[in-house]
Formats: C-alpha cells, structure tokens, sequence
C-alpha cells in the first residue's frame, strides 16, 4: 500500500511540473505571437475560465475521492450522487454565464467577449465531469498512474 501511494505520489507531481512548464510556455509563445490586445482577450478568458475551474474542481470531486476510499463503500452509489450533483452545479454555472455574458462584457468594455464569454460557460459541463473522474473517481480509488 504504502509504496503504491509513493508511486502514485511521484506520478502527480509529474504531471503537476509537465501541466505548470507547459502552461507557462503556451503564455510566454502566445504572449509573443497575439501581441497585447488578443493576449489580453486570452487573459480574461483564462481568468474566467479558472473561476470555472475553482467551483467544478474544489468540492464534489475531493468529496467524492474521500468517500471512494473509505473501506466499505459503494463506488456506485457515491458516483451516481456525485456525478448528479455535479451536473446540477455546472448546468447553474453555465446558465449563470449564458446570462451575465453581455454584461460581464460590457464591465469589461469589449462588446466582442460575449461570445467568447458563453463558449467559456458551455465548457463547464464536460469540464466539470472529466475533474469528477480525475479527481474523484480515479484519485478515490487509488488509480494515481491513470489520473496523472
């Protein structure tokens, strides 16, 4: 058990250090290639997009991680709760953005986001289910090989 978690552990810090150096190198070639105006475009996108990411990926899916790996439990049973829980708070989360879209653009004085603004909400649903399956379902089961 014990060195299954050091190799589970070694495998998500890989992955960790791979998603952190390509995400710097993807702003550094895009920051150079866009120029100001379509990289800050990309920036508030990136910044709404993480919003989206702090809500889909803090609370069901951790819960669902501990819950998988307690003795004892039904992994069916907690996934159908958490995946249904999780797709009510995503479909919320993108009516929000569906609706706020012109007016989170106009805030931001640039009328062209608002499209951009509803793909980034219609996003939410498949993203908030791959973290349900990354961070709960394969994290809970101790698969780390897999989620990493």
């Amino acid at each position: 058990m014990d060195k299954k978690l050091g190799v589970g552990t070694i495998y998500l810090i890989i992955a960790s250090i791979t998603g952190i150096l390509t995400s710097y190198i993807m702003h550094i070639i895009l920051a150079r290639h866009l120029g100001p105006g379509p990289y800050g475009i990309f920036g508030v996108l990136m910044s709404l997009y993480q919003i989206n990411r702090a809500f889909v990926q803090a609370g069901i899916p951790k819960a669902t991680s501990k819950y998988l790996a307690e003795e004892g439990t039904n992994p069916w049973e907690i996934m159908k709760s958490s995946l249904i829980l999780q797709i009510i708070l995503s479909v919320v989360l993108t009516g929000v953005y569906l609706l706020l879209s012109s007016k989170i653009a106009l805030l931001l004085h640039d009328p062209n986001l608002v499209n951009l603004i509803k793909i980034i909400g219609m996003m939410i649903i498949p993203i908030s289910i791959l973290f349900l399956y990354l961070d709960g379902y394969l994290n809970g089961l101790r698969k780390f090989r897999q989620e990493a």
